[in-house]
């Protein structure tokens, strides 16, 4: 076969504890390497939870920032994954 078929031994956790999601996108620059002319499809599951949306307290962030920051994770996550990705 020319495609390698074991994408289940290809997989990235990204997690970090104690994140916030005004810097969400600064970690996912840094845990997401693909080459996007080269690589095959990838199925991306996402979830963007911080200390400061589900922590309470007084520097919860508003759901308009939230919002914001959320489209520019996947903004920018259209740029470097291959084409054909979920």
């Amino acid at each position: 076969r020319e495609r390698n078929r074991c994408i289940h031994r290809d997989y990235q956790d990204a997690g970090i504890n104690g994140a916030q999601c005004k810097n969400e996108l600064e970690y996912v620059q840094a845990a997401f390497r693909r080459d996007p002319q080269n690589d095959y499809p990838v199925l991306l599951i996402l979830e963007l939870i911080g200390n400061d949306v589900c922590g309470g307290g007084s520097k919860m962030t508003t759901v308009e920032v939230f919002h914001e920051k959320i489209l520019d994770v996947l903004e920018y996550l259209d740029t470097v994954l291959p084409t054909g990705s979920h």
